[in-house]
């Protein structure tokens, strides 16, 4: 389930994404979305990171853009949430930094803001598996 509206900006380091918070998202309660959610809209623009940043590599090696690889979130490392609930209409913008993106590990200090307002932060690790041989 796709919870971010669209990758805004993205370079060989970082990826911004950003999500509008809406009275119909599927975890909005009376006006208000958990703000543990940060995990997952962290987890998300991690992987539009790295989709893009495989999709540039593919296109310029092969003309194509192919179907993005799995991957998984192993790890949320020191969190922290400076508020309990982010606000329906709230526009939420989400930073990952690559710090560790070469081979089938991947660490990205991320943070989560409503304009300058720091809301969350933290760092994830994710794990590609390797591509199973085909013959």
């Amino acid at each position: 389930m796709l919870l971010l509206d669209e990758l805004v900006e993205w370079d060989d380091e970082r990826a911004l994404c950003r999500v509008t918070l809406r009275d119909d998202d599927l975890f909005a309660s009376d006006g208000r979305v958990p703000a543990v959610l940060a995990m997952e809209y962290m987890a998300q623009t991690v992987a539009a990171f790295v989709g893009e940043r495989e999709r540039r590599r593919r296109g310029q090696e092969s003309g194509k853009t192919g179907t993005p690889k799995i991957g998984y979130l192993v790890a949320v490392r020191r969190l922290v949430l400076e508020v309990e609930y982010f606000e329906v209409g709230d526009t939420l913008s989400v930073e990952v930094r690559c710090i560790l993106g070469e081979g089938s590990v991947g660490r990205f200090n991320c943070e989560v803001h409503a304009g300058d307002r720091l809301l969350a932060s933290g760092s994830v690790t994710v794990l590609r598996p390797p591509e199973k041989e085909t013959r």
